[in-house]
Formats: C-alpha cells, sequence, structure tokens
C-alpha cells in the first residue's frame, strides 16, 4: 500500500469516527486506537529496509553504540508520540501529557552520556 492510499484511508477513517461520535457511538474511541497498528502493519516492509540498512550500516563502520542510541531515540519518540496520541484521542488528557514528559525524560537519560563526551571533546580541543 502507498503511503498516499494509507494516508487517504486514515482520513476516511477519521471522517467515519467523527460522524459516528456525532451520532452517539460510543467505541469510537477504541476503533481509533487500532489506527496506529493498521499504520505499523502497513508499513512493515518499509521500515525492515531501514533496519536493514542500518544494520548494513553498523557492519561497515563499526557504529553501533551510535546507531542503537539513534534507534532508541527514534522509537521512544514515535512510541511516545503515538501513546499520547491514542491517550488524547480516548479523552484521558492526563495519561497523555504523562506519557510526553515521561518519554522527554527518558531521551534526556540516553542522550546525557553522549553529550558529555562531546563536552569532553571540546574541553580536549581547547585544553590541547
Amino acid at each position: 500500500m502507498s503511503f498516499e492510499s494509507l494516508m487517504g484511508a486514515l482520513l476516511l477513517l477519521a471522517s467515519a469516527l467523527l460522524l459516528l461520535k456525532n451520532f452517539g457511538f460510543k467505541g469510537a474511541g477504541v476503533v481509533a486506537a487500532f489506527a496506529p497498528i493498521v499504520v505499523m502493519s502497513t508499513l512493515g516492509d518499509k521500515l525492515s529496509y531501514v533496519f536493514g540498512t542500518y544494520s548494513e550500516l553498523i557492519s561497515i563502520a563499526d557504529i553501533s553504540e551510535y546507531i542503537s542510541c539513534s534507534l532508541k531515540v527514534v522509537g521512544i519518540g514515535y512510541l511516545g508520540g503515538i501513546g499520547a496520541d491514542v491517550c488524547r484521542e480516548l479523552g484521558e488528557g492526563g495519561i497523555a501529557k504523562c506519557i510526553t514528559v515521561a518519554a522527554r525524560a527518558e531521551l534526556l537519560v540516553i542522550a546525557t552520556p553522549h553529550v558529555m563526551e562531546v563536552v569532553y571533546m571540546l574541553l580536549g580541543f581547547i585544553y590541547e
């Protein structure tokens, strides 16, 4: 499925859910929660290509620590965003904010050792 047809299908789903909500359908939030699952399943081939490319880059350049860190950051960003959006759709704005804050805090934890490495490298250049 192409990206354009996937986005079209999701816009149709959003329109249908809006109509169902207006007619009093109480399960619209649950139906909307399955949209990220559908998106991830249709993007499976494209994601496997990306991960295959990362694996090839790791084997060529021996930079596995940086690649794994970037994959963690991207994964946490997407999972946090999707999780927060699903919670907002279900009417749980407080939980969505908690997910967003937790994802940002986890990103800071992951990035801190690399920031310190850059700072030490810059200090080494200054004092040499």
